[in-house]
């Protein structure tokens, strides 16, 4: 029996979610306009790259089980990749996204105003849910981080709320 890492189809480290459910590889339930999450994920290198000198420094990831693997993205690297600032974007003050990993590792993630937050125990109905295996994961990851590094993408421009005047017309009032 060949393990999973060694396997041909596992050769590369990346991959992009179109090319890993086209394989296979994945399986996506996602709510219409889920699509619009993505805005407020700027996965960027260099903080890519310090996590990765972080976790090097405290753990051999290679040795962890998936659970703790995936324990550590959700906890140390997607909090520094999401941008809650941006959820008005999307059409949603909150989002709940369930990773079910190698069939028997679900987390689910409550994204609102204030972060991320894993919401596993009270496990609510998800508008997006990735079935996969920790090796995809972690090269969708790979294929995002990379993806964000060659186009570079501007910060979106958040419209303005209706208190955001307010607190510039008393500052004006007051002299601030």
């Amino acid at each position: 029996m060949q393990f999973i890492d060694q396997s041909a189809a596992y050769t590369r480290k990346s991959i992009t979610l179109d090319k890993a459910l086209a394989a296979g590889r994945a399986k996506l339930t996602a709510e219409p306009g889920s699509d619009k999450l993505a805005i407020c994920f700027r996965p960027e290198l260099k903080i890519a790259i310090a996590f990765d000198l972080d976790i090097d420094d405290r753990v051999d990831f290679k040795t962890l089980p998936t659970p703790d693997k995936l324990d550590l993205m959700i906890d140390d690297l997607l909090p520094r990749f999401f941008h809650p600032d941006l959820l008005p974007l999307t059409g949603r003050a909150v989002w709940h996204v369930r990773f079910v990993i190698d069939g028997s590792h679900r987390r689910t993630l409550r994204l609102d105003d204030r972060g991320l937050h894993d919401v596993s125990r009270d496990d609510p109905p998800a508008e997006v849910e990735l079935e996969t295996d920790i090796l995809t994961l972690m090269a969708l990851l790979r294929a995002q981080i990379a993806e964000f590094h060659h186009t570079r993408p501007p910060y979106p421009q958040v419209p303005r709320r209706a208190e955001d005047g307010d607190e510039d017309f008393d500052d004006e009032v007051w002299g601030n």
